[in-house]
């Protein structure tokens, strides 16, 4: 049987619509696993109902996290922001973790691990001092690689890409600011942004600040940050790199 995998979905609140972009289906299909959409819901049992049924989680990108939820006052800073996709997210998160479910999460996703855990975000990447910009030409395909980012050797990441140094994308404003409790920066931009956690309590928590599931389609290099996702998911957690 092949691992089902939760990915969560965005809201379009002008057209009333739930969405994902269709390259997080295309990575987990060719992973091996089997996508099925969660769509942003406030009712405790829509949480805990789906994820019995999962083996897998996938966190995707998508708009801003309310500060509220990282217990910081709103600095106008933030865009397109969902409560309702808080909410659930941070409870998808924290209901998987207490199962030890594998979890990747993808920009956004990657950030709403950090906040489930405790940890906190800049609410825009020019209050750390010395950054670059990390939103590269929206006219570039979303597959080019903008930045390097350095992996820790010995990190899960590590242990996934093979390298120590690789090229990613960056369409993000926001990024990691305290990490969370058992979260760990694996991998960091030139500039010090945090670009990989890992979480070292659970078996397979691991966020990616750039976007994977453009990528791979162009550079087959970022499949297997899908492959160990699904790995874990059909192995209880674990993963073989």
């Amino acid at each position: 049987m092949k691992p089902v995998i939760g990915v969560t979905m965005s809201i379009n609140f002008k057209d009333k619509r739930f969405y994902v972009n269709d390259t997080y289906v295309e990575a987990v299909t060719a992973a091996g696993g089997i996508p099925v959409m969660l769509a942003p819901q406030l009712d405790e049992d829509y949480v805990y109902g789906a994820i019995d049924k999962l083996d897998g989680l996938l966190l995707s990108g998508g708009g801003d996290i309310d500060p509220a939820f990282f217990n910081e006052e709103d600095m106008d800073l933030s865009k397109n922001m969902s409560r309702k996709r808080d909410i659930m997210e941070l409870k998808f998160v924290k209901a998987a973790a207490g199962m030890d479910m594998p979890i990747l999460g993808i920009c956004r996703g990657c950030q709403i691990i950090n906040v489930a855990m405790g940890g906190s975000l800049y609410q825009d990447i020019s209050l750390k001092k010395g950054v670059f910009n990390h939103e590269q030409n929206r006219d570039e395909p979303g597959w080019y690689p903008y930045h390097d980012i350095i992996l820790d050797e010995g990190s899960k990441i590590y242990g996934i890409l093979g390298q120590r140094t690789i090229s990613v994308n960056s369409l993000h404003h926001q990024a990691i600011k305290q990490p969370g409790e058992g979260i760990k920066i694996t991998a960091s931009s030139r500039d010090g942004v945090a670009e990989v956690i890992e979480d070292t309590v659970h078996t397979f928590i691991l966020g990616v600040q750039f976007h994977p599931e453009k990528m791979f389609g162009k550079d087959m290099r970022f499949l297997p940050i899908f492959d160990a996702l699904i790995s874990a998911s059909s192995k209880g957690g674990v993963y073989n790199v």
